[in-house]
């Protein structure tokens, strides 16, 4: 499963002659125009354009859309929450009405909005709910039943922890947040965001991927050694591979490392 989120992080290294090898966009004469995509579109094996490249869609499981580029084998994936533009159909393709067993619901979705100095426990959730945390300052939310997923975005000096989570949790335009993780969580996407922690609670007993775009001051906390077999660290594409330890205090673990990237 991490090999195939990790292939999707992978800078392309394509050069300009492979681009334009690789581009299928349709033939002039089929007066194609194209649209941005929805939700219902990307179902499993539905074509889709991804910056203009022609690409089959492998599996979805929101906010996750994974695919394959068409003449490649490794699969990708982008989070459709955060980087919708870049998902494209063509008008002319009749989108199927029914919704087959392959294509996945999108999720129910509770919202903590403009939140200041307060602390929110969010109830009533369920796997089935994705959590939306938004434009609040100063605030404590708690999260202890499992959710699907975690996003927040346009927050200052926040604190969000959460126990249970079945896909990602997504940082967007936040600062001075802090995220304490207790469970396994194998995706964290965080965007246009500064001096923000994320804190891993439990082992790692998981590989985990971090990823940042446009992002500065991010710091990693867990309570055990961080190793690169353990968290794999991409920064604006590329892999962070040096790794500074420190010790936790004995008040929580014995040992424990951080990193700032």
């Amino acid at each position: 499963i991490f090999s195939r989120k990790k292939s999707y992080w992978e800078k392309s290294a394509m050069t300009e002659e492979n681009e334009r090898k690789n581009l299928e966009l349709p033939p002039q004469s089929e007066a194609a125009k194209f649209r941005q995509a929805e939700w219902d579109d990307l179902g499993e094996e539905k074509t889709l354009y991804i910056r203009g490249q022609k690409a089959q869609v492998t599996k979805v499981d929101y906010p996750l859309v994974y695919w394959v580029f068409e003449g490649e084998r490794s699969e990708k994936h982008r989070s459709f929450e955060f980087d919708k533009d870049m998902f494209k159909v063509i008008v002319e393709k009749k989108t199927d009405t029914k919704t087959s067993s392959s294509e996945a619901a999108q999720p129910l979705v509770k919202k903590v909005h403009a939140v200041e100095d307060d602390e929110v426990d969010v109830s009533g959730v369920t796997v089935e709910h994705s959590i939306e945390i938004s434009e609040c300052k100063a605030a404590c939310i708690s999260i202890l039943d499992e959710a699907y997923g975690v996003s927040i975005s346009k927050c200052v000096g926040v604190t969000v922890l959460f126990t249970n989570l079945g896909a990602s949790c997504d940082l967007l335009d936040c600062s001075g947040c802090k995220v304490y993780c207790m469970t396994e969580c194998c995706l964290f996407d965080i965007q246009d965001c500064k001096d923000c922690t994320v804190v891993f609670g439990e082992s790692l007993l998981s590989t985990v991927l971090v990823s940042t775009i446009k992002s500065s001051a991010i710091s990693l906390t867990a309570y055990e050694k961080i190793t690169a077999e353990t968290v794999e660290i991409l920064k604006d594409g590329e892999d962070i591979q040096t790794l500074t330890e420190y010790k936790i205090p004995n008040t929580i673990k014995e040992d424990g490392s951080s990193i700032e990237f």
